[in-house]
């Protein structure tokens, strides 16, 4: 893989495919089954690559002075495993560390490079803020600035939805409106509102909360409504049932974000998933975690909690071969750069 350029050191690359630094302490995955040789998880390690590319490629951007404000999503990568479990009917308010699961519900490098520099050409036609994306022909909504705005719009994306839906045109259990935020922004009014009035109205939304400990530089452990410091966490808020998810593994997201949104089609509730994941990288280009974390914990999660990491190691372990990862890789960056260049 490419060397960084100088200053990007904070912003991990791609690990190599077929990486074993974590074998020895993977847990006993389930099984892919006998006639999907790999090719769903292909497709999710797929999207979490060229999610890790496209950070990258935007920071080799801002140093250049080519574009100004960069967000990462490294370590958040399996949030994409939510993906397979959704339609075309339902609807997405995501958080902007959400790459990966952009991409693999349909959106392309290309689209975030013209929203990254603002162009003519992206999908507010240079108006949204860079990182601050949205694909109406897909139901990603546009992302908010003010962080927690999302959850009270997503609320009410679910009520317009639930009267739209005709009882028997659903067989699938009608939509499911997605709504992403980081932990910090879990304490913000806006959220305690939108759980409220979706627990009341028995809304399907899915809260999904990518909890990787760090409100920009505040540590979150023990301050939020999942996790109050106790020492047994609560399985419920309002009413609405918490599963806990490790976002490093991205095996485990796609089977229990399958049985969540499964369980939310047949019942129309709402529910929170708290997915444990790491920050991978500064907050933004703004920002020198090196300030607030110690050097020994950013190589220690960079080592032990990234998501891509763990997939290759799976992939690897049931047969597909290292040749061909690395061959994807290559392709997979060829293409994020071909699609700078066309900023």
């Amino acid at each position: 893989m490419r060397a960084l350029p100088p200053g990007t050191e904070g912003f991990p690359s791609p690990p190599a495919p077929g990486s074993t630094a974590l074998r020895d302490t993977l847990p006993t995955m389930p099984s892919v089954p006998r006639h999907d040789p790999c090719q769903h998880v292909l497709g999710l390690w797929r999207a979490m690559v060229t999610a890790r590319w496209l950070d990258r490629v935007e920071m080799e951007l801002i140093h250049r002075g080519e574009a100004f404000f960069h967000v990462g999503g490294a370590g958040h990568e399996s949030s994409a495993a939510l993906a397979a479990h959704l339609l075309p009917q339902d609807w997405l308010h995501l958080h902007y560390r959400d790459k990966a699961l952009m991409l693999a519900r349909g959106m392309t490098p290309l689209d975030f490079l013209h929203g990254l520099v603002c162009t003519r050409d992206s999908h507010s036609a240079g108006r949204q803020m860079s990182a601050h994306l949205s694909a109406p022909a897909l139901h990603v909504l546009s992302m908010v600035g003010p962080v927690g705005n999302n959850a009270l719009q997503a609320v009410g994306v679910a009520h317009e939805v639930r009267q739209r839906t005709v009882p028997g045109d659903a067989p699938d259990g009608g939509p499911v409106v997605v709504c992403a935020m980081g932990d910090g922004t879990t304490q913000q009014g806006e959220v305690l509102e939108a759980l409220s009035e979706a627990a009341r109205a028995r809304l399907p939304v899915l809260f999904l909360v990518e909890d990787n400990g760090l409100a920009i530089s505040t540590h979150t452990q023990g301050r939020t409504f999942y996790d109050t410091g106790g020492d047994i966490p609560p399985d419920a808020f309002m009413g609405i049932p918490i599963q806990r998810i490790d976002g490093t593994d991205p095996i485990a997201c796609m089977d229990a974000m399958g049985a969540v949104v499964r369980r939310m089609r047949g019942d129309g509730k709402p529910a929170i998933v708290v997915l444990k994941v790491q920050r991978l990288t500064h907050h933004t280009n703004a920002d020198d975690e090196r300030v607030y974390r110690a050097e020994e914990e950013i190589a220690s999660v960079r080592q032990s909690a990234d998501p891509i990491l763990r997939l290759s190691s799976w992939l690897v372990e049931r047969g597909v071969t290292r040749p061909h990862l690395e061959d994807m890789g290559r392709r997979i960056e060829q293409e994020v750069r071909e699609a700078a260049a066309m900023v």
